[in-house]
């Protein structure tokens, strides 16, 4: 595509960084994210995600997911930890991203095509470190999910009984469960 103009933000020449924000629940498209950094080599591109409710850092969102019973495990915690520790290392790739551009940038001579090709170069970085950052959501999904197999095979061999002592109270109620699981007092 030509461009006589950048079409977002308000980069330029300083240190700040632009941000740019796509609608809830849309992706930034090759599109949008190029127009971004054509404009600045260090904006920030945001998303309107469902997690946060606000626009934030795409290097922030993560999948929501929303945990309302018990989690004994604290497998569901630990998920949510790892994935928002994806976020750091998104962000220090991303940041690295913008030096390269500038380089690229400072030698097209105001030449738009040029210029089109930094901000391209410049989204394949941030979208690399986009992916680095999605493959580190699957191995917490993929960690929270050998917890929860760690946990039932932890807790299946300490309290074999336990699911049937389970189910036991919620028709027999305690004075059936105590006969039907009575155990010697070794006290």
């Amino acid at each position: 595509p030509s461009r006589d103009a950048p079409a977002v933000g308000q980069g330029g020449a300083g240190t700040e960084s632009t941000a740019a924000v796509v609608p809830k629940g849309e992706v930034i498209d090759a599109d949008h994210a190029v127009n971004l950094y054509f404009d600045d080599c260090h904006a920030v591109a945001q998303v309107n995600s469902e997690m946060a409710e606000a626009e934030i850092d795409a290097c922030e969102d993560y999948p929501f997911d929303q945990m309302c019973a018990q989690d004994p495990s604290g497998c569901f915690d630990k998920r949510e930890s790892c994935l928002q520790g994806c976020s750091a290392p998104c962000q220090t790739c991303n940041a690295a991203c913008g030096k390269p551009c500038d380089t690229c940038k400072s030698k097209c001579d105001g030449a738009a095509g040029c210029l089109l090709g930094c901000a391209m170069a410049r989204d394949e970085c941030h979208q690399a470190c986009i992916g680095a950052r999605d493959t580190c959501h699957q191995a917490c999904i993929k960690n929270e999910s050998q917890c929860g197999k760690d946990f039932n095979a932890t807790r299946d061999r300490l309290c074999p009984n336990c699911d049937a002592m389970r189910e036991c109270q919620g028709g027999n109620g305690q004075k059936g469960c105590r006969e039907k699981f009575a155990t010697e007092d070794k006290r």
